[in-house]
């Protein structure tokens, strides 16, 4: 296993709060609200929806690992 697929897993495993292996709507404000706090931002529904239309490539309503791996891929490339 590469480094940034272990990188993705401690990620992916800290915001998977229920070990359902997907991040859930649910999960997934938790991580963007941790990822704005110290700002005044408020995440919205629609920063939600917008993260899941990014993240969620087989439209099943959760991020699943394979799917979160991509995203931090992409990242890293840049």
């Amino acid at each position: 296993m590469s480094s940034i697929e272990e990188f993705s897993r401690q990620i992916f495993t800290r915001f998977d709060k229920d070990k359902s292996g997907t991040i859930d709507r649910k999960e997934l404000k938790g991580m963007l609200e941790e990822l704005t706090s110290g700002s005044n931002y408020k995440v919205t529904e629609q920063d939600i929806n917008d993260a899941l239309k990014d993240l969620d490539s087989n439209n099943d309503g959760v991020v699943s690992e394979a799917e979160f791996l991509e995203l931090v891929k992409a990242i890293v490339s840049e």
